[in-house]
């Protein structure tokens, strides 16, 4: 028992250093991850016109080809940072597609090319470059009517 507690107390007082670091650098944490607000809009779609997502709906059929993930991104900071698309199928990630940030307001989208036996549930996540989840869409791919 001895040495055990000789093993453990190290890792202990080391959590309770951890534990009690003063607040303030909590702001340096902060304005190294980037934007202190990042509000992210996500729709999945059939396709993109003029920038904006045609045929939104969260289940498509195996026969549609081509899926597009459209992001609206809002912060509160004028300063360009990048955010990633991953595209899971069944929990595997498939892609990862980077985006630059370049304005306050900004759209962006990707695409996954489906394939006809890629049916089950996908999830599309946004993230930042800490991998923080800024958002994310689920949607289904079912076989089509024959």
């Amino acid at each position: 028992m001895k040495y055990l507690i000789r093993a453990l107390l190290p890792l202990y007082i080391l959590f309770l250093f951890t534990v009690a670091l003063p607040e303030d650098n909590k702001e340096t944490s902060d304005t190294i991850s980037g934007p202190k607000q990042i509000k992210v809009n996500i729709k999945m779609a059939n396709q993109i016109e003029d920038r904006m997502p045609v045929e939104v709906d969260s289940v498509f059929e195996n026969t549609i080809g081509r899926i597009y993930c459209w992001s609206s991104v809002a912060t509160e900071k004028a300063e360009d940072f990048k955010i990633y698309h991953i595209w899971n199928y069944e929990g595997e990630e498939q892609s990862k597609v980077p985006i630059e940030i370049t304005s306050p307001t900004f759209r962006a989208f990707t695409f996954q090319t489906i394939l006809p036996e890629q049916t089950g549930d996908w999830t599309v996540y946004v993230v930042d470059t800490n991998y923080n989840v800024l958002g994310m869409s689920k949607f289904r791919i079912e076989a089509g009517q024959s």
